[in-house]
């Protein structure tokens, strides 16, 4: 079996509740590298890589930031609101 094939069969993990503290961890860092968060959280950079990058982790960090961005919309224009002419 050539390594191709491999990474063809190997499935992403589903996201679990020690997924959800990488999570948390990246929200709270998110300015930090893999190799930060691997030595943060005890991976190795190659299986929080593998986290990450799977599906399930990207659509709930896509969804996080989505309701962030409408937060931060709101807020916007509420303060424009509250401005004195």
């Amino acid at each position: 079996m050539n390594t191709k094939e491999t990474r063809q069969r190997r499935k992403y993990p589903r996201f679990n509740r020690r997924h959800a503290g990488v999570f948390k961890w990246l929200v709270e860092h998110p300015t930090a590298t893999l190799n930060d968060g691997a030595v943060a959280l005890g991976y190795s950079r190659s299986w929080l890589s593998r986290i990450v990058n799977s599906p399930e982790f990207r659509a709930k960090l896509d969804e996080f930031q989505d309701e962030v961005w409408h937060i931060l919309i709101r807020q916007r224009i509420e303060s424009y609101r509250c401005r004195p002419e």
